[in-house]
């Protein structure tokens, strides 16, 4: 990864950050544009299955993956921000290496052969990279002592097939920490939301994110800070509690090193508004 060149790369945003949390999908592009990365979006992708289509038939699943593939050149760079799409598409990419039955399948189907070498890097690896080749150094302190509690969800827990990758645990809190932020320890770090329950039993997810918030509650955050976009609409969208805090994605908290004030339509979307602290901590 220390030999990677931020420019140009392929970026599959899944269908969350197409259509429910587009502005989440804006602001991470706009980070990106902060550093002169451009956000290349795969020609006609499709969505990878989600849940519902692996659960179901995973040879379909397959092919749903392996279509994205087809639209990737080989050795270069696939950006997925989505935690679901993220572990979908590596998990895929990591048995079409390895069997020379899946890509004989491949090149049936699609009639070139796969992408060799294809990098599919989340947002804490483009992180990473970036802080390898000083992209991060000497920004701006913008938090000014926010309080905040990291939330990860579970869909970055690592099949078998990818148990010896690396662990992102730990990075947003160096994140939030390097900004200005306040971190607070709690026990919901990693604690399921849901998912897509959200569809079906709306009840299950409801008690499940209401435990999440109260959590962050308790421990004196003032907001959350999550990675997932399923997690951030659960948590929006099916917490009914009197009090609830708001749901910021990690690239809307990269955004103000930059100094940028949040767009209006952007704070609206939100469904805790977090105008009012952020004016708090004079961070508008």
């Amino acid at each position: 990864m220390k030999n990677r060149k931020l420019a140009e790369f392929s970026y599959f945003p899944g269908c969350s950050l197409a259509s429910a949390e587009k502005h989440t999908g804006k602001s991470i592009e706009k980070f990106c544009e902060n550093f002169d990365i451009n956000l290349v979006e795969l020609e006609d992708w499709n969505c990878c299955g989600s849940s519902s289509v692996h659960s179901i038939d995973t040879e379909l699943g397959f092919k749903l993956l392996s279509r994205n593939f087809s639209l990737c050149k080989s050795e270069s760079l696939l950006f997925v921000p989505c935690p679901a799409c993220y572990l979908k598409l590596k998990k895929a990419y990591y048995h079409l290496e390895r069997d020379e039955k899946l890509q004989k399948e491949y090149r049936e189907k699609w009639g070139k052969d796969y992408p060799k070498h294809l990098y599919i890097p989340h947002l804490f690896e483009l992180l990473e990279i970036m802080e390898q080749l000083g992209l991060l150094n000497n920004r701006v302190k913008r938090l000014n002592g926010l309080k905040c509690v990291s939330y990860y969800g579970c869909m970055l827990a690592a099949s078998r097939e990818l148990r010896h990758g690396k662990s992102f645990y730990g990075i947003m809190e160096h994140i939030i920490s390097s900004l200005g932020g306040f971190n607070l320890r709690w026990a919901h770090s990693s604690t399921c939301c849901g998912s897509y329950l959200t569809a079906m039993r709306p009840d299950i997810v409801k008690d499940k994110v209401e435990d999440i918030m109260k959590g962050a509650i308790d421990a004196g955050a003032e907001c959350i800070v999550t990675s997932c976009v399923m997690c951030q609409l659960n948590l929006e969208a099916r917490c009914q509690l009197d009090k609830s805090l708001p749901i910021f994605y990690l690239s809307d908290i990269l955004s103000l090193t930059f100094e940028e004030k949040m767009s209006n339509f952007h704070l609206s979307r939100f469904f805790t508004n977090p105008k009012k602290l952020l004016k708090k901590r004079k961070i508008l």
